[in-house]
């Protein structure tokens, strides 16, 4: 199993887990207050007779932007299972940018040496 990161955009949350070897119904997927946690339980018989156990328990923070109830899951025929939901209207907004008018005042040339003068020695 490796580990990827898929990177989320301003209008979907996404990441990606290779679980090549793991059947999609020895897989399960929840969300867990603000976290989607990925669980994997696999058994298999081993030739002299005893079985093999592989776990696998892999979450991610969900930001509160996302909106939960469209989450989504799928898995490709090369096992990377996508996990991703859309970023709410209401959590997306452009913020204008305001352009201040500078005045070009002079400033006082001589400030710094009539400080020094007026101080006492």
């Amino acid at each position: 199993v490796r580990f990827l990161e898929t990177p989320s955009t301003n209008d979907t949350f996404a990441v990606t887990q290779d679980m090549a070897g793991f059947d999609p119904q020895e897989l399960v997927v929840k969300l867990v207050g603000e976290k989607v946690i990925l669980t994997g339980r696999k058994a298999s018989e081993m030739p002299n007779g005893p079985f093999r156990y592989e776990l696998f328990r892999r979450a991610w923070d969900v930001p509160q932007s996302v909106d939960r109830d469209r989450l989504s899951c799928s898995i490709s025929s090369d096992g990377q299972l996508r996990i991703e939901g859309p970023v709410t209207e209401s959590a997306m907004r452009t913020v204008p940018i305001a352009v201040n008018q500078v005045r070009n005042e002079p400033q006082p040339k001589c400030a710094l040496l009539i400080n020094i003068l007026d101080m006492k020695l």
